[in-house]
């Protein structure tokens, strides 16, 4: 599988958390997820905007690999935004 985790530390794309289901399967869930929002964090102002897009950019890659995986289902089409914590 893809590796997304871009050496943060974590396995945000471990192919086994896709393939046994643990991610959330829409782009409300994953907006949602806490590892998500954790990863999202609370960034000094300073870098704030760079942050959340490399975080918004990183989760893009995991909604990637779960497309992958979901055979026949309608890919996801997120837009993941770290100062977002629900759409409205």
């Amino acid at each position: 599988g893809v590796d997304a985790s871009a050496g943060l530390g974590w396995g945000c794309c471990d192919q086994d958390a896709v393939d046994g289901g643990s991610f959330p399967s829409t782009c409300v869930g994953m907006q949602t997820y806490s590892e998500f929002q954790d990863a999202c964090g609370d960034p000094a102002p300073e870098c704030a905007a760079e942050w959340s897009t490399y975080i918004e950019c990183v989760y893009a890659e995991v909604v990637d690999v779960i497309n992958g995986d979901l055979t026949g289902a309608a890919p996801l089409n997120c837009d993941l935004n770290c100062t977002a914590t629900y759409y409205s």
